[in-house]
């Protein structure tokens, strides 16, 4: 039984690294960079750590593609719903929903849509006041490439984190974070070709 168990972990592990780009150079016109800029500026005291990911979906398991799917799917998979069922259970969310259109101020968990438009969503979080986690911030984002002459729908999956230079987060912290996002945008992947299947997306 560990024998299998070592296996199924192992394999999930390459699975993620084989299907998952690395982490990509953010494109500075994205909402994402912007946000990442404003965080430099407006918070010297801080650090400001950004990362990107991203999913080629082949057209054929897919067709079309949103925004707002992709975020809704992300939302409903496994691992995230996971993390919602968690922090409802001790207490920092009460609604644990996923919104269907994503308009900025409609909150997932505790991530608040701050800006977005046709391709792109970005949503901003904040730790529990009163935890010991609570000067830590950052944003979650999405960003679907779907052109009707390419053979796949491009999907980015990046966040961002701000903490006190005084307090930095460690490396090992960010080696973690960096190989999470990877496994979130790999199982909302899946979540997505799940839920087109099923007529649910």
């Amino acid at each position: 039984m560990l024998k299998i168990a070592v296996g199924l972990t192992a394999g999930a592990i390459l699975g993620v690294h084989v299907l998952t780009t690395r982490r990509l150079k953010i494109p500075p016109e994205s909402l994402l960079a912007q946000d990442s800029s404003q965080c430099i500026n407006d918070f010297p005291a801080h650090s400001c750590l950004s990362d990107l990911f991203e999913v080629k979906i082949p057209r054929r398991l897919v067709g079309s593609l949103t925004v707002n799917q992709f975020a809704r799917a992300f939302g409903h998979s496994p691992v995230f719903s996971l993390e919602r069922v968690f922090f409802k259970q001790i207490g920092v969310c009460e609604d644990i929903q996923v919104p269907k259109a994503f308009e900025v101020g409609e909150r997932l968990m505790l991530l608040v849509v701050a800006k977005r438009n046709k391709d792109e969503i970005l949503a901003k979080w904040h730790a529990p006041p009163g935890s010991r986690f609570s000067e830590l911030s950052g944003g979650t984002y999405f960003r679907v490439i779907d052109e009707e002459s390419a053979s796949s729908v491009t999907v980015q999956f990046g966040s961002s984190l701000k903490a006190p230079i005084e307090a930095p987060v460690s490396d090992i912290a960010v080696r973690y974070h960096l190989f999470y996002s990877r496994v979130l945008i790999l199982n909302t992947v899946v979540t997505v070709v799940a839920r087109k299947v099923l007529g649910i997306l």
